[in-house]
């Protein structure tokens, strides 16, 4: 039995031993064939490089010494990433492109080239509606255009969805912007709104950027919609029923002129009374101003710049006071408190609307006629949840062109 025991152990023993050999072989052989594909992968480079012109060589050891001297291993394994996807990019294309690029001995010509090859692949991988327009253009500014255009919209589209598929309560507010837009008398309200702005701004930045408000709304574009309309009402607050008043000297009523230049004589080192003559003003900023300097002296004004009781101004917003402002204060202790306040500046100017437009933000309300954003809550909310980034250009994209008048 024992004979037996010890037969079996020694079996045993010379399987472990068997199989301990094994595995150590095959790892020695594959670490063998890897070190020889290494060594194979080296010494094919090294016959490549050595098969390079003079030239090249030293430029290659030039480009390892520059890399070398930076000591920064990760701006290194940046740089060799940038030049491996720059190789990649290259290959596959075509003899003739790939020439027209090698070729070129600046990098500023190189770089050129590029752009032309990048927007010809991409221009091919648009649908084949898209690529029949652009063809069917005969100015070349104008297709400049288009394309940048078709550039902007396809990265607006690609950031919102990376934004709200990232999160299932994202999408939700997604929603919920796009919401606002599909009540008509939003929509609605919402492009009054705009119209009162176009009359009321002078900057061309500001006529930009309402432009491109018109046309985030006219592509749906959501996010950037809301974003850039909240921005743009914070920074230009209307006042009801008014769009235009006196914004120079020359604008103001003869008595007003007569009294500002009563006041000039008397107090001719106020600096306030002389800034009342320059021509730089906007409405209704100048005509605040005005109203500022002249209570300053206590002069009393015959009339007003604008409506000061509900009675004066339109339909619409005389509406919104008495049917829907006012019972909303009545409806708790803090609005009757605010109602108040409304009151004890009936009759001032411009006191009384910008208290109603005050009051109208305060507690989440539409001013009728479209003189504030539509869906005031849901607007605020929305966009303190959005993402707050403004779309960038592709950076291969064409070089700026002119723009042209036509819109695409």
């Amino acid at each position: 039995m024992r004979e037996k025991i010890a037969f079996y152990r020694r079996i045993l023993l010379i399987c472990f031993i068997v199989l301990i050999t094994l595995t150590l072989r095959a790892a020695d052989q594959a670490t063998s064939t890897t070190l020889g594909k290494q060594y194979a992968f080296l010494r094919s480079q090294y016959h490549y490089f050595h098969s390079l012109s003079e030239e090249r060589q030293k430029q290659i050891r030039a480009l390892d010494e520059t890399l070398a001297s930076w000591k920064d291993p990760n701006r290194e394994e940046a740089i060799l990433r940038v030049m491996q996807r720059y190789a990649i990019w290259l290959d596959p294309l075509s003899e003739k492109d790939r020439q027209s690029i090698l070729d070129k001995p600046t990098l500023p010509g190189k770089l050129l080239v590029i752009h032309e090859v990048r927007d010809r692949l991409w221009l091919q991988s648009l649908p084949k509606a898209y690529r029949d327009r652009y063809y069917s253009i005969s100015d070349p500014v104008e297709k400049a255009n288009l394309m940048v255009h078709w550039k902007e919209q396809e990265q607006i589209r690609h950031t919102e969805l990376r934004w709200y598929s990232s999160n299932p309560r994202k999408a939700g507010v997604y929603i919920r912007a796009k919401s606002i837009f599909d009540n008509p008398e939003n929509k609605k309200q919402f492009q009054q709104y705009i119209n009162h702005l176009e009359k009321v701004i002078t900057t061309k930045q500001d006529t930009k950027d309402l432009k491109l408000i018109r046309r985030d709304l006219d592509q749906g574009q959501w996010v950037v919609l809301i974003n850039r309309a909240w921005l743009f009402a914070r920074k230009h607050p209307l006042i009801p029923d008014q769009i235009s008043g006196p914004a120079r000297f020359v604008d103001l009523p003869p008595n007003v002129k007569n009294s500002i230049n009563e006041l000039q004589k008397k107090h001719p080192n106020d600096q306030a009374l002389k800034d009342l003559n320059k021509t730089n003003h906007t409405w209704p900023t100048y005509a605040i101003h005005v109203n500022t300097v002249l209570r300053k002296y206590k002069v009393h004004l015959d009339h007003s710049f604008g409506p000061t009781k509900p009675a004066e101004f339109s339909k619409d917003v005389r509406d919104f006071i008495t049917q829907i402002l006012v019972p909303k204060l009545n409806a708790s202790p803090e609005g009757k408190k605010d109602l108040q306040s409304l009151r004890a500046v009936e009759g001032e100017w411009p006191e009384y609307p910008q208290k109603i437009m005050e009051l109208a933000r305060k507690y989440k309300l539409s001013v009728a006629g479209g003189w504030s954003l539509p869906a005031i809550e849901d607007w605020e909310q929305i966009y303190n949840q959005f993402p707050k980034w403004t779309p960038k250009r592709n950076r291969m994209s064409m070089p700026p062109m002119p723009k042209i008048s036509k819109s695409p």
